[in-house]
């Protein structure tokens, strides 16, 4: 891929950077215009994008939380890690990321201006106001890499996330994701962290198996589910309330039992489905 025209960015293509020191909510604020924006949540497990509308958040000032209802979205203020701005280069126009670091995930959660479908230059205009430190790409990833957990196993652990990852396709949560695709199921899907929430209905057209990951890519390729198939330890069907509706959900829980994803539906024959699928573990 030929490096974008570096007159087309304010950051410069030999850097392609920026850490800024600034309050979080300050640069939200300014990156918050109501255009659309790729969003895409991280944690250990798995990852969540969509394209959603970026309005303003709502600031919480006591517990220093930021929600942005349009999203889905809200996370913790006070305790974000690392703030960068990024360009992405790309065949026709470079897009321009806002990259959060939380705790043991440096890069919790990306704000992504595309061509497609964001005012571009509000965005990096927003983006190149700030106080900000030029860094290089090899800086940013030393940085990413000291500041990115993994998960402690223990050897039984490991050994059983070993073989999952060598053949993610024979996992249930493989069975239930394919069956949804085959099927055109809408699922509401819900990352969870200590720091971090973002929900996004995907409605898969696509579904692969490999490298270790599962993933599910939504119709018009506007979103994507990605699970680390490795971290995914139990699996638990239940019924829920949501918005005060009836919602079958299935819950996946590592190897700690720490709650990483949701994944829902409000068609409730599904709970006899998924239990069905997920009845006959092969790990």
């Amino acid at each position: 891929m030929n490096p974008p025209d570096p007159r087309s960015s304010g950051l410069p293509a030999a850097t392609r950077a920026l850490r800024f020191s600034c309050q979080p909510e300050t640069i939200l604020q300014e990156i918050s215009t109501g255009s659309s924006t790729y969003v895409h949540a991280r944690n250990l497990a798995c990852e969540l994008a969509a394209i959603a509308p970026l309005h303003s958040p709502v600031i919480d000032e006591q517990e220093r939380l930021a929600f942005f209802p349009e999203s889905g979205l809200s996370f913790a203020l006070g305790e974000v890690t690392g703030l960068h701005a990024v360009m992405i280069p790309r065949p026709s126009a470079p897009a321009y990321s806002l990259e959060i670091g939380l705790p043991g995930v440096s890069r919790a959660l990306s704000l992504v201006a595309i061509p497609e479908c964001s005012d571009m230059l509000a965005f990096e205009n927003a983006l190149l106001r700030q106080n900000a430190l030029p860094i290089t790409e090899k800086e940013l990833s030393a940085w990413q890499a000291v500041t990115t957990a993994s998960l402690e196993m223990c050897p039984c652990c490991t050994a059983s996330a070993e073989a999952r990852q060598k053949e993610p396709e024979k996992h249930p949560l493989a069975r239930v994701l394919r069956h949804a695709t085959r099927e055109r199921h809408s699922l509401l899907c819900r990352l969870i962290s200590p720091h971090l929430a973002f929900s996004s209905w995907i409605t898969p057209e696509q579904f692969r198996a490999g490298n270790g990951r599962l993933s599910a890519v939504d119709t018009g390729r506007r979103g994507l589910l990605e699970i680390h198939i490795g971290y995914v330890h139990s699996l638990w069907t239940l019924r829920q309330k949501i918005d005060g509706e009836d919602y079958v959900v299935l819950r996946v829980f590592d190897p700690l039992g720490r709650l990483h994803l949701e994944i829902a539906s409000p068609e409730l024959r599904l709970e006899a489905v998924w239990r069905e699928l997920c009845r006959e573990r092969e790990f």
